[in-house]
Formats: C-alpha cells, sequence, structure tokens
C-alpha cells in the first residue's frame, strides 16, 4: 500500500486545537502526534499473521507552508513545498511505516528542525501537484498494494486565486483512481463531530466546501467506513471522506482509518465509483436535474461521483475545473438538445475532448437525447445513445419512464467500465 501525506504546514496551522487527553497542542503538534500513533499502528498490523516482518504501507510526507517572513529575514531561503521525510543521510525519502515507528525519535527531531521555517502561506496548488507526480512515479515500479491513499491536511484555505486549481488537482488525483481523504482543521465545530457527509451543507465556509470537493466517495461498505463505525462515527449514504475536525483524538482516529484497508485487504476500499461528468447547455438545466434524481440509487449505492459545472464554487476559475473534471470522468453523459448543438463551448470543446477520451479507451461517452433535434452526422452519431432507440425524452408519454430507462442503460455502461479495471 503506497500512502502520501500532504501537510498545511502554514501560519494557519498554529492555532490550538482541542486535546482531551493532555495539554494544550496547536494543529502541527497534534499531526505529529497522530503521525506517530499511524505509525505505531502500521507497525502493529505487519506484525499480524500472514505479514509477520513484512512491510506493508510505505510513506511520502510534503508539507506546505514554508517561508515564514522571519526565516526569509535570516536568509533561510528554501521552497515553499518539502519532503518531510527526506532526512540527512538517507537513500529515499519513501519509507516504511515500521521505520518511521522504529526510528520515531529521528523523524520528530526532522520535523522539528524544519518547524523554524513553517508558517508561510499556503500553496496547496503546488503540493497536490507534487503528490501527483509522487503517486505517478512510485507507482510505475509496480511494487505496491493496489491501494494508494492521499492524506489530506488543511484548514482549506489555499493562496487566494489557486482555489479552482486545488479542485483540478483533487480531481486529477481521484481520476487516477487514488483515494483522496480530506481533513479539514478548524478551532470550532461547523459539523457534527465524528460524521462522514455525502454532501456539503450551503452554510459551510469555502475551505470546507473545497476540502469536502478535494475528498473520494467511499463504498457503502469498506475497511474504511468498518474502522470509522467501531469508533461511533455517523456515516452518510454515500460519503465523502470528508471531515472537519477540531479535536486531537479525533484527529488520530480519521489519520489511523488511512491504513485501514492492509487489515482488511479482501474489502472494498474507497473511490469504487465511477466519474460522471454531465456536459449539458445551461437551457436544459431542468432536465439535468431530472436525470440526477434518476440517478440517484447508483449514487448512494457508491456506484457514481457526478460532477457538473454547478459545483463550481463562486469566484473559482470555471475553466480549469471543467478541463480537470472532464479528464478525468469514467463516463462522460451528452444531454443533446438544440441547445446543446447550438452552444459553441459544449460541442465545440467539450463534446470534442470527450470523444477523444472515449476513442482512447480513457471513457466512455453516452449521448442522451432530450429533444428532437437533427443529430445525424454529428461527431457523436455513431456512438449508442440512450433512452431505446433514441427515442427524445420529450416524446415519451411519461417523462419519469424515459428517465428510468436512461438510469438503467446508465447502470449497464458502468457494468462495462468495471472489466476495464
Amino acid at each position: 500500500m503506497l500512502v502520501g501525506l500532504a501537510i498545511d504546514v502554514s501560519g494557519s496551522m498554529t492555532s490550538a486545537i482541542q486535546n482531551p487527553s493532555g495539554p494544550s497542542l496547536n494543529r502541527l503538534e497534534a499531526f505529529r502526534d497522530s503521525l506517530r500513533k499511524l505509525a505505531e499502528r502500521g507497525r502493529e498490523l505487519s506484525r499480524r499473521p500472514p505479514h509477520e516482518g513484512g512491510s506493508l504501507v510505505r510513506l511520502f510526507a510534503y508539507g506546505f507552508g514554508f517561508g515564514n517572513p522571519l526565516s526569509v529575514l535570516l536568509g533561510r531561503q528554501g521552497p515553499t513545498v518539502r519532503d518531510l521525510f527526506d532526512l540527512p543521510g538517507m537513500n529515499t525519502s519513501l519509507v516504511s511505516i515500521v521505520e518511521v515507528a522504529d526510528n520515531w525519535g529521528r523523524y520528530e527531531a526532522h520535523l522539528t528542525n524544519l518547524a523554524v521555517d513553517m508558517l508561510g502561506s499556503t500553496p496547496m496548488r503546488e503540493a497536490l501537484e507534487m503528490v501527483r507526480d509522487r503517486f505517478d512515479a512510485e507507482l510505475r515500479s509496480d511494487a505496491f498494494h493496489e491501494t494508494s491513499v492521499l492524506f489530506l491536511l488543511s484548514d482549506g484555505m489555499p493562496n487566494r486565486g489557486t482555489e479552482a486549481a486545488v479542485d483540478a488537482l483533487a480531481a486529477s488525483i481521484k481520476g487516477r483512481h487514488h483515494i483522496v481523504v480530506s481533513c479539514y482543521v478548524t478551532d470550532e465545530d461547523i459539523t457534527e463531530p465524528r460524521r462522514l457527509y455525502d454532501r456539503p451543507d450551503p452554510h459551510w465556509p469555502d475551505g470546507a466546501k473545497l476540502m469536502f470537493d478535494c475528498a473520494s466517495q467511499v463504498a457503502a461498505e469498506s475497511a474504511f467506513t468498518d474502522y470509522l463505525l467501531e469508533f461511533g462515527w455517523t456515516i452518510d449514504r454515500p460519503a465523502r471522506l470528508f471531515a472537519q475536525i477540531n479535536r486531537s483524538d479525533v484527529l488520530t482516529e480519521f489519520m489511523n482509518a488511512v491504513i485501514t484497508p492492509v487489515s482488511t485487504p479482501t474489502s472494498p476500499a474507497a473511490d469504487e465509483s465511477f466519474q460522471v461528468f454531465i456536459s449539458y447547455a445551461h437551457e436544459d438545466e431542468d432536465f439535468r436535474v431530472q436525470l440526477e434524481k434518476h440517478l440517484s440509487a447508483l449514487r448512494r449505492q457508491g456506484l457514481v461521483d457526478i460532477w457538473n459545472d454547478r459545483k463550481i464554487t463562486a469566484g473559482a476559475e470555471w475553466k480549469g475545473a471543467i478541463d480537470a473534471n472532464l479528464n478525468s470522468a469514467d463516463l462522460i453523459l451528452l444531454l443533446i438538445s438544440e441547445d446543446f448543438l447550438h452552444s459553441d463551448y459544449c460541442y465545440d470543446i467539450e463534446l470534442k475532448r470527450a470523444l477523444e477520451r472515449h476513442e482512447a479507451n480513457e471513457a466512455i461517452v453516452v449521448p442522451i437525447i432530450l429533444k428532437p433535434v437533427d443529430w445525424h452526422g454529428t461527431p457523436f452519431s455513431k456512438l449508442a445513445a440512450l433512452p431505446t432507440d433514441a427515442r427524445p425524452i420529450t416524446k415519451w408519454r411519461s417523462r419519469a419512464s424515459a428517465f428510468a430507462e436512461v438510469a438503467a442503460g446508465i447502470r449497464n455502461t458502468l457494468q462495462s467500465l468495471k472489466k476495464r479495471r
């Protein structure tokens, strides 16, 4: 199993976090203690049959937020994102979890030495770029269990103007079938403690919504959910691997869940769902809403994670978010109408890229015919369309029946996607 850690070490991480079992801690201290407990648990799992003496989990870690004003003033220049496991004298910063546990004193001292340069800004975008590239590089060796997980810890406020890029990078990482566990740390509760949500609350701050969007959807029954249920967590169906935390013990529980698939390798992990992108003209908004309602069973069963451009947050760079989700989707649905064909963006950009990915066997594209329109001879006319016989939804006596047939067709398409994995 390969685990990556992306840890916010910016100035906001000096805020206090509740510590029921001891003296007050700040967020960075709470992360340090949780990392130690994660390593100890990983070592304990590695000693269980049939893994005795093996190295079940390997870790890499990046901290983002180096370069505080004082360190700059003292001439301590360096990158704003740094490898937290790049210890002096070591040949690699990809380490076994047993190595971290057995030599914790050395790793703790290294983190302490790095602290003087922490507490800068929040370059989350740059950190996720490095994480994405690191996963790609490490997994080329084929030396790992198929499970790869990113644990992202932050207060959800990246450098101004980079929110859409962060969302897009998280989508890209999930599109590579890595699991993203997103931990949003705050001074006070904005969610119910120990709960995984299926959707963000409209009243959450933008940072919480961003961190929720970064998280992977968890399978209805998985090692993650089984582990958290033991600690009394409430889990929506389906849920994202996102938690808002302001207690050190809850942080430890959530962080320990990252390596839970190791203890139950036959259980589904997370993000077993397929990423679905809906391309549509805004004039057909009502049709999109009805379609998503009819796909609710698939969503609640953890089979699909649906994205459309209405999920772009205010102020975000919309084109980057659309591109990232289009490029990471497993299934692309085209809602065909006269407005779709008339839209330059739908036809010339989204449709073009969707068909490129379909022809490269990177995704499946399914046209859904909403209204009577002459779509024969278009680039997508060779594709099998829904509903049956490409009969437009508006021509059905019951639109509910039409959408139900579309949903059934999409369920069948998911079976084809499963065979590809």
